[in-house]
């Protein structure tokens, strides 16, 4: 079948970098926005998995995967543009950051997503995305926009809608739709309309097939059209005591920023995660991250802590926030915390904070009365 010459025109401005005159945001300037590296990291083994090879993309997106262990740590959004242009160049899919979306985990987001999740809503999920969104970047951010019908959530990231942006764009529309499948647990959600800044790809089957709603190109702003209903989607790992400790820990993140490197971040992250009736292991914590235990260790090593140390740091985090916010007895705190006994509990709690259980749940109780 002969290929129409349009579409070879067409196909050959969507998959060719586009050189702005004028810069909307410079890039290159010297506190230029970043993204968690783990994102370039899926998008390099999606090409990969494509047959591109990954040397060459490396090379020609300017990215050294050696220099973020355990895919952790943040990149310049730059790196991430030219990641998603050399891919594209590579495989000519213009469906491709679509297909990069199939390797979506909630965990990934860390603890974005933990408070998502335990959320009442998905208005009450999308607030607190919105707030602690920079937790994750600086370089892009959500807002919504509620009318009586509809409602708007418009991934907002200043730039030149160069190719790597507008693959960045249809990605991180794909990401919000999963996640607010994921989270609610329908999988058959939809938008009612799915918008997008730049021209229309030669092909959007792979589009169309995920969001299942309608595509708009062209338009004013990157952003999902949601009926106004959908913010009363119940979240379906919704606990109050749960989504309030994550509101504490993330406040506390928020603070720290610059503080703490963003391996240990991380790795805290997914500690908390598995902390559900069971204390989790440094290999199942390491398999989260995806690298060996022995990888993880040694990391944990060179920055100066022990697996063991965040376990108890969190542990400890945990039980206050039981004691202070929950009516739960100190034996169901003890089960919650991994404990094989309230004794055992009893006596981990009085090294971590030189007080018993029953004695803080006290005079946290008067301290509120006061």
């Amino acid at each position: 079948m002969p290929i129409s010459p349009h579409r070879v025109r067409a196909s050959r401005i969507y998959f060719t970098p586009v050189v702005p005159t004028e810069l909307t945001v410079s890039l290159s300037s010297e506190r230029q926005p970043t993204v968690p590296s783990v994102i370039a990291f899926r998008i390099l083994d999606a090409a990969v998995g494509a047959g591109a090879d990954r040397k060459a993309l490396c090379e020609g997106a300017g990215f050294n995967p050696a220099a973020y262990p355990f895919a952790s740590g943040q990149v310049p959004i730059a790196t991430q543009f030219a990641l998603w242009e050399a891919a594209m160049t590579c495989l000519r899919d213009p469906g491709f950051p679509i297909a990069v979306t199939e390797s979506h985990r909630l965990e990934t987001y860390g603890v974005l997503a933990l408070i998502a999740i335990t959320s009442k809503d998905l208005q009450e999920a999308l607030a607190y995305v919105m707030r602690f969104y920079r937790l994750w970047t600086s370089s892009a951010r959500w807002d919504l926009e509620q009318g009586e019908n509809q409602c708007h959530l418009v991934f907002v990231q200043p730039g030149d809608l160069r190719l790597g942006q507008r693959c960045d764009h249809e990605f991180a529309l794909a990401e919000m739709t999963t996640a607010i499948r994921g989270a609610t647990d329908r999988e058959r959600w939809s938008p009612l309309e799915v918008r997008l800044q730049h021209a229309r790809p030669p092909s959007v089957e792979r589009h169309e097939a995920l969001f299942g709603a309608p595509m708009v190109f062209g338009a004013a702003r990157p952003e999902l059209v949601l009926r106004a209903r959908d913010l009363e989607l119940p979240m379906v790992r919704r606990d109050r005591l749960l989504v309030r400790f994550f509101e504490h820990h993330a406040e506390e993140l928020v603070q720290k920023l610059g503080d703490m490197p963003d391996e240990i971040l991380r790795i805290r992250s997914v500690i908390l995660e598995g902390m559900r009736g069971r204390v989790p292991r440094l290999p199942d914590v390491a398999a989260q991250l995806a690298i060996g235990a022995r990888t993880l260790r040694r990391r944990l090593d060179q920055q100066g802590h022990s697996f063991k140390t965040l376990v108890d740091q969190t542990r400890c985090e945990l039980a206050r926030r039981y004691l202070e916010q929950s009516r739960q007895s100190i034996g169901e705190i003890a089960y919650l915390l991994g404990f094989s006994a309230p004794s055992a509990f009893h006596r981990a709690f009085k090294r971590w904070t030189s007080e018993a259980p029953q004695q803080y749940r006290d005079r946290a109780k008067r301290s509120r009365a006061c």
